[in-house]
């Protein structure tokens, strides 16, 4: 699992992804030519202190590598307040659903 550490290829996932909205994580995908399969993990400063930060980002990680996303995508993972207070397999399942659900419409 390849991270995407360039603030200039986050902002043009921003831009020019395709986004999927959970009640607990948001998730953008951007189709990209050259570099496959590099994710991101995002908890913004406005929702917690550092301590909550890690633990959203911890999280996500394994989120990330229960979904087994297409590695054509470049990936962005948004922790939100309810990522820590959802329970962690409702988490997958519906993010799982969702991911589905975009694929066949893609």
């Amino acid at each position: 699992m390849e991270t995407i550490k360039s603030s200039k290829e986050i902002d043009l996932i921003f831009k020019n992804g395709e986004k999927i909205n959970l009640p607990f994580l948001s998730l953008y995908f951007y189709k990209s030519e050259n570099i496959k399969g590099e994710v991101a993990f995002i908890a913004g400063k406005k929702n917690g202190n550092a301590v909550w930060r890690n633990k959203s980002k911890r999280r996500l990680r394994e989120i990330y590598k229960k979904l087994n996303v297409n590695k054509e995508y470049k990936t962005l993972l948004i922790a939100n307040k309810k990522t820590l207070e959802e329970e962690f397999g409702k988490i997958v399942e519906e993010t799982k659903k969702k991911i589905k659900k975009y694929a066949e419409n893609n």
